[in-house]
């Protein structure tokens, strides 16, 4: 790097430093949840909004409790009808074409699956920790987009 270019970007440099050193301490549940987050609100850019991508969040992060610790499972009644949550309804979803359903459905796929590997990662950190996390949520029974049986 040439001594003037090096000057006059030191002080850019500097002070990305607290920013540098932010992250480092950042847990690494944070950073997994971070980035998953990114590249899930990519991967629906266009397809889904807000309220349909928090649906599958929510039902993807019970997954992932559900396949990590003991005492909790899927009332499959609540995930079709909070699943649905997620889909146009009917006469909407009926009125686009076939590719348009494809990658609607394929939208919903990639955007649950990159919750739920998130989550698992994430479990993973401090399985523990993560369990004690769902016992304080598992109490919250009117929670909205609940899937967990009672």
């Amino acid at each position: 790097m040439t001594p003037i270019l090096f000057r006059a970007l030191a002080p850019l440099m500097v002070a990305a430093l607290p920013v540098v050193a932010f992250a480092e301490e950042m847990p690494l549940s944070i950073k997994i949840d971070g980035a998953v987050a990114l590249e899930a609100s990519v991967l629906a850019e266009g397809t889904l909004n807000e309220a349909q991508v928090q649906v599958l969040k929510d039902v993807a992060h019970q997954k992932a409790v559900v396949l990590t610790c003991e005492g909790y499972a899927i009332d499959d009644t609540r995930f079709g009808g909070v699943l649905a949550a997620a889909y146009p309804d009917d006469a909407a979803f009926n009125a686009m074409d076939e590719d348009a359903q494809l990658h609607m459905r394929s939208v919903i796929m990639l955007v649950l699956g990159t919750f739920l590997g998130g989550n698992l990662a994430i479990a993973s950190t401090d399985a523990a920790a993560w369990c004690t996390s769902a016992a304080e949520e598992k109490g919250q029974t009117d929670a909205p987009n609940r899937i967990w049986a009672d």
